[in-house]
C-alpha cells in the first residue's frame, strides 16, 4: 500500500517549502528522514539526518497514569476488571514550530506520516529506535496527528491480528467474568498544543511518546451498565455511543512527553504535569 508522504524541506537561507509526495509507510517506531538538497527531499526510513542546527526526534505511544489520579479502581464499579490488550494506531503527525500558537505561523510545519502502532499496556523496556526524524532545533507550541486504521502489513511485532485495519483493539473480562471486545476503525484527529502557551524544545536527540491514560479510556465504556449474555462488543455498529465516549477520553487523556530513559516505557517520573509538554486542546 502507498500513501501520501508530506515533509517540510529545509535549504539554505531559504523558508521551508511544503512537499507532497509518495512514500511507503514504515511501522512502529515509524521514521522517515528530511533531505537537505535544494532540489530533492526524500521519504522512507533511513538514518538520521543532518538538518543544519537541527534536531532528530523519535515517535512512539504509550500509557500513563496521570499523578493526580486517585487510588481508586476507574475500570469497574463492581469489582477490578481486567484489560488484556489496548492497542491504538497513530499516523499523520503535523509539529508546528513557534514560540506561541497564538501569533501569526512562520515558516512551515514538519508533517510525518504513521502509523505508530503501540500497545498501551506495555510495562517492559524495549530498545530505543535506532532511526530518527530531522527537524529544526527550537521552540514548538502545537502537535496534530490522528488516531487512524493501520494496514496488516505496517503492524510491529507481537500486534494482535485484531488491529489490522484498526486505530484501535481493546480485548479485556469485566469483574463478573464476562468478555468484552472493542474495535474502531474510525480516525479521530487529536491536538496537543504547549500548556499555558509555554512552548517545548527540541534540541539533539529527542525520544518523545504521546500517552495515553488506559484506565481513562475503559472506565469511559461504562461496562457494568452493558448487558451481554456471552461477549460484549463495542464497535461501530454495536453499542456505538460506547466507542464514542472511549475516543473522546482518549482524546482528552492525550499527552506528550520525553521518554527521557528512551526505553519505550512512561514511568511515573516521566510523566508528572509539570513534565508535559503538550495537552489535549478542545
Amino acid at each position: 500500500m502507498w500513501r501520501p508522504c508530506l515533509r517540510a524541506g529545509v535549504t539554505s537561507g531559504r523558508a521551508l517549502r511544503d512537499v507532497m509526495e509518495y512514500a511507503r509507510p514504515v511501522t512502529r517506531p515509524w521514521l522517515a528522514a528530511l533531505a537537505l538538497s535544494p532540489f530533492i527531499v526524500t521519504c522512507g526510513p533511513r538514518g538520521g539526518t543532518d538538518v543544519g542546527n537541527g534536531a532528530t526526534v523519535s515517535f512512539d505511544v504509550g500509557g500513563y497514569k496521570p499523578s493526580s489520579a486517585p487510588v481508586v479502581n476507574t475500570v469497574s464499579k463492581k469489582g477490578q476488571a481486567r484489560v488484556d490488550a489496548f492497542w491504538v494506531s497513530v499516523g499523520s503527525f503535523q509539529l508546528q514550530p513557534g514560540g506561541s500558537c497564538q501569533a501569526p505561523k512562520k515558516g512551515g510545519s514538519f508533517v510525518f506520516d504513521g502509523p505508530v502502532v503501540g500497545d498501551l499496556l506495555q510495562d517492559t523496556p524495549s530498545s530505543a529506535p535506532d532511526e530518527r526524524v530531522g527537524v529544526e532545533s527550537g521552540e514548538y507550541c502545537r502537535l496534530r496527528m490522528t488516531l487512524e486504521p493501520a494496514a496488516a502489513d505496517e503492524l510491529p511485532a507481537g500486534a494482535p491480528s485484531e488491529m489490522a485495519d484498526a486505530s484501535v483493539f481493546i480485548r479485556g473480562v469485566r469483574a463478573d467474568g464476562t468478555p468484552f471486545v472493542v474495535r474502531s476503525t474510525r480516525s479521530v484527529n487529536l491536538r496537543l498544543k504547549a500548556p499555558e502557551d509555554h512552548p517545548f524544545s527540541l534540541a539533539d536527540h529527542e525520544a518523545l511518546m504521546i500517552g495515553f491514560d488506559a484506565d481513562a479510556a475503559v472506565a469511559a465504556l461504562d461496562l457494568d451498565s452493558l448487558d451481554a449474555d456471552v461477549e460484549i462488543r463495542i464497535d461501530e455498529d454495536t453499542n456505538v455511543s460506547r466507542l464514542s465516549a472511549l475516543e473522546n477520553r482518549m482524546k482528552t487523556s492525550s499527552r506528550l512527553f520525553r521518554d527521557e530513559d528512551a526505553n519505550g516505557v512512561l514511568s511515573i517520573e516521566e510523566t508528572t504535569e509539570a513534565k508535559e509538554l503538550a495537552i489535549f486542546e478542545l
